[in-house]
């Protein structure tokens, strides 16, 4: 008999470097988002410049894709991950 286990990870990209993305980008990330959600796992997109977060915008991509600057809020999503993690040792 197999036994499944659901895992949930999470894939942070930190975009702090990144000035501009054009419509190849944010099909990459449409893909990234897609294989990972099959998978129960999620992406964070972290600090986008501005020009970044407009182009997300202006796609609604940041109504489906989890983003912050804050770094705060980013441990405090994950934190729940680390625990489990921690706990199944």
């Amino acid at each position: 008999m197999h036994r499944f286990f659901h895992t949930e990870h999470y894939i942070v990209l930190n975009l702090s470097g990144v000035d501009f993305i054009d419509s190849s980008g944010i099909a990459s990330l449409i893909r990234i988002h897609t294989t990972l959600d099959v998978n129960k796992s999620v992406l964070w997109l972290y600090r986008p410049a501005p020009d970044v977060m407009r182009a997300l915008e202006n796609t609604h991509m940041d109504e489906l894709l989890h983003i912050t600057n804050d770094p705060e809020k980013l441990v405090e999503k994950l934190k729940p991950w680390f625990v489990r993690q921690e706990a199944a040792g």
